[in-house]
């Protein structure tokens, strides 16, 4: 058997044997959430969460360093800065999937 032929068989079966991970579980509007889907949005919701705590830090203390405001100012707009970046990722995280109508 050609390895081809024999990673086709390993699709197949994995797609059989986790049928139910993709199974839908409920609707929301118009859109069906699986388990697969769920933990999936999750998973993106948490690393958007961690990106923009990363974001903030990176304002404060690459980009506002050598600036002459005091350090409340400064985690003021790294702040802000984050609260924008986490707007726009969740955004773009829950618009794919039905959650989050934009425009």
């Amino acid at each position: 058997m050609s390895l081809g032929k024999q990673l086709n068989l390993v699709i197949e079966s994995a797609k059989t044997e986790l049928s139910w991970f993709f199974h839908p579980l409920f609707e929301l509007g118009k859109a069906e959430f699986s388990l697969a889907k769920v933990a999936f949005l999750v998973l993106m919701v948490i690393f958007v969460v961690f990106l923009s705590g990363r974001f903030k830090n990176i304002i404060i203390y690459k980009v506002l360093k050598n600036r002459p405001v005091s350090h409340g100012t400064k985690y003021a707009v790294a702040t802000l800065a984050r609260y924008v970046f986490l707007t726009l990722g969740l955004v773009l995280v829950l618009n794919p999937a039905g959650q989050f109508q934009a425009w």
